[in-house]
């Protein structure tokens, strides 16, 4: 029987790779892949990116990713996307039921996140590799921490790996600040712990530390605080003294961040509560039984938000921003409280206090879009294997038990991703009239040049619509060689079924 379901997983899984590459390879390029493919990529890396920001190596990247053959691109991504889940795997070891809800839950992200990051190249170049960077540190200090990592007896894996957090620093700030203070913070903990400056720490710490002060002495971020105009980015503390910048704060949680931090995640809002629940009745103890209660009133509250086809009646702004910090402190409550193992507290008070860290900068930077938050989604999908895994079910699921989670979860893998090709279609059917337009006006030199748009839905063209401004219009026709001259204007495909006989 675990034979069968073995070939069953790796038959689902393997069609799961196999929609995930056709996503991938008919992914078309959008906004930002257009900009550092052409001819302003190249003038910003004539000047290292000097204003731009200092996300060097995911510039290098999308650089790269925009300019190499579609084949080697989709490798690459793939290659990452499973290099992902090795990191995750080195969380959980061997442990099958928390590796396989991992994968279900990641692979069940918000489809803004997933349209903007996973099939978005200029996204996928910064985001996905600044959350690779970051769960393959946490997951190699935590190793360190529990001593089975050492310098005497693996220096050059160690030294490999500081390079590697050296170069992990220039993806994206927020992942650069945390990496920062994880390694000062473990480095101080390890000290108390074994009495002794831990050398594995201080080269880990002054690797980071470099990385970082080189990012941020990129001039863009000074740019940013004084808003002088040389970047797009801001960065606002508010005015009025301490009461103006907590209002500030409070604004901008309540209009950038609260949605994208918790509000977007239904169904794993509703996964981890359940789990929560069900952890606190398994503790057996008074507490857990009252905040297994309390659990249900939050479970009520996701199911409606699911299913009421008036969220503005229920999630408004400001009961969602409350909301979503008792939430929080609610699972945090319930970890700090129930969870006995040592280890097992310490990995949930890491993740607890590195939602704040990944989330708190963006209550005072802007523009926030959907991807910034990408790694507190994964941080969420943590917990909520975190707390499987604590409530000691993995011994019970060896052996068939643990093949059935395994063949659950490529079954909802591979069924989301066909679900979310389907969603992709009209995306990829627009491209390609673009592409057959664009050819003729390139071999035919036309002078005008009507195409078509993309109906608006994040489920499947989140940023695949160039607006109809001269700065995105001039990077579309440099990318794809069209004459500077020629008059370029995307219409919706209504429209366009008329005005394409005007292509010439």
């Amino acid at each position: 029987m675990n034979k069968v379901l073995k070939i069953t997983s790796a038959v689902f899984a393997l069609a799961a790779m196999v929609i995930l590459f056709i996503i991938l390879y008919k992914a078309p390029f959008r906004l930002d892949d257009l900009t550092w493919g052409g001819k302003i990529g190249m003038e910003r890396l004539n000047t290292f990116f000097q204003t731009q920001d200092g996300r060097y190596v995911g510039n290098l990247a999308v650089i790269a990713l925009t300019r190499i053959p579609a084949v080697i691109r989709i490798i690459v991504q793939l290659v990452t996307l499973v290099l992902l889940f090795f990191c995750v795997y080195r969380h959980f070891g061997r442990e099958k039921v928390p590796a396989a809800l991992f994968a279900v839950l990641f692979i069940l992200m918000p489809a803004s996140i997933m349209s903007s990051t996973v099939t978005w190249t200029a996204g996928f170049a910064n985001y996905f590799f600044s959350a690779l960077f970051t769960l393959a540190v946490i997951a190699v200090d935590l190793k360190i921490l529990d001593g089975e990592l050492t310098w005497k007896e693996n220096r050059r894996r160690i030294c490999l790996f500081a390079v590697l957090v050296f170069l992990g620093q220039f993806f994206l700030e927020t992942a650069t600040i945390y990496v920062v203070l994880l390694s000062v913070v473990l480095a101080i903990i390890h000290a108390r712990k074994a009495h002794r400056v831990p050398s594995e720490f201080i080269i880990q710490t002054v690797f980071a530390l470099t990385g970082a002060a080189i990012m941020f002495a990129n001039p863009s971020y000074r740019s940013a605080v004084t808003h002088d105009g040389l970047t797009h980015k801001s960065i606002d503390f508010g005015n009025g003294g301490l009461t103006g910048m907590i209002a500030k704060l409070w604004q901008n949680y309540n209009d950038e961040v609260v949605y994208r931090w918790f509000g977007m995640n239904v169904i794993l809002n509703i996964v981890l509560t359940l789990i929560v629940i069900a952890f606190c009745i398994r503790s057996r103890r008074k507490l857990g039984y009252f905040l297994a209660a309390v659990g249900v009133l939050f479970e009520g509250v996701f199911v409606y938000d699911l299913f009421d086809g008036q969220k503005e009646l229920i999630i408004s702004a400001t009961f969602m921003a409350v909301l979503s910090i008792v939430f929080y402190l609610y699972v945090a409550a319930v970890a700090l409280l129930l969870i006995r193992d040592s280890k097992e507290k310490f990995r949930m008070i890491l993740y607890i206090v590195s939602h704040l860290i990944f989330m708190g900068p963006f209550t005072i930077v802007s523009p926030v879009t959907d991807r910034c938050l990408m790694m507190n989604y994964v941080i969420w999908c943590l917990m909520a294997c975190e707390f499987i895994r604590d409530m000691h079910i993995s011994p019970l699921a060896k052996g068939r038990a643990g093949w059935i989670a395994v063949l659950c979860a490529s079954i909802l893998t591979a069924g989301y991703l066909g679900w979310f090709m389907t969603t992709q279609r009209l995306s990829w059917q627009v491209h390609e009239l673009r592409m057959t337009e664009v050819e003729k006006c390139v071999a035919n030199d036309y002078s005008m040049l009507y195409l078509p748009k993309c109906p608006d839905a994040k489920t499947y063209c989140y940023g695949l619509n160039i607006p109809q401004d001269d700065y995105w219009l001039q990077n579309y026709k440099d990318y794809y060689g069209i004459k500077s001259s020629c008059h370029l204007e995307f219409v919706s495909l209504e429209e366009w079924q008329i005005k394409r006989a005007f292509n010439r």
